[in-house]
């Protein structure tokens, strides 16, 4: 079995990686972690959502050196 059939055939809702991003930070929040903690969290997601919040989550992989 490849990875895209493990990883990507149960996909019901694809999500841009900005739109998964809003969704970690609301679950983080709801968890009623530190504000330091949330903090953070929102810092990770702001850095992450400007880099690739532009691609769909399912479609990204890990990127190594040749």
């Amino acid at each position: 079995m490849t990875h895209w059939e493990r990883t990507a055939k149960p996909i019901t809702r694809p999500l841009k990686v900005e739109e998964l991003c809003e969704a970690f930070v609301l679950y983080r929040q709801s968890k009623g972690l530190d504000k330091a903690t949330l903090s953070e969290d929102r810092y990770i997601s702001r850095r992450l959502q400007k880099h690739l919040g532009r691609y769909m989550a399912h479609e990204l992989r890990a990127m190594t050196k040749p």
